[in-house]
């Protein structure tokens, strides 16, 4: 979904989660708290997580999602960050 983002936009980093909050498991059997996400830029691999909470309430499950996908944004970005300064420096010499 990361790339897909990436590539039907002009944004330099993407940020995706999918997964199953509840009532009940999804058509595929999946359990109640099983949530991926992933955030990265064009220039590398994306990062991925999974979470298992199990059936914390939907309301829950989504909060806790949340704050994982914005935690792994930021560390998207921070690798992107580092990512810049190298190739600045190396081109500095």
């Amino acid at each position: 979904m990361v790339t897909g983002a990436l590539a039907h936009s002009t944004a330099d980093i993407a940020v995706a989660i999918t997964g199953v909050a509840g009532p009940a498991c999804d058509e595929d059997g999946n359990p109640v708290g099983l949530v991926h996400l992933a955030a990265g830029g064009r220039d590398g691999p994306a990062l991925h997580r999974v979470l298992r909470l199990g059936d914390i309430g939907r309301g829950a499950i989504r909060y806790r999602a949340v704050n994982e996908a914005l935690a792994l944004l930021d560390a998207a970005l921070a690798r992107t960050d580092a990512e810049s300064a190298a190739a600045g420096a190396a081109r500095r010499g």
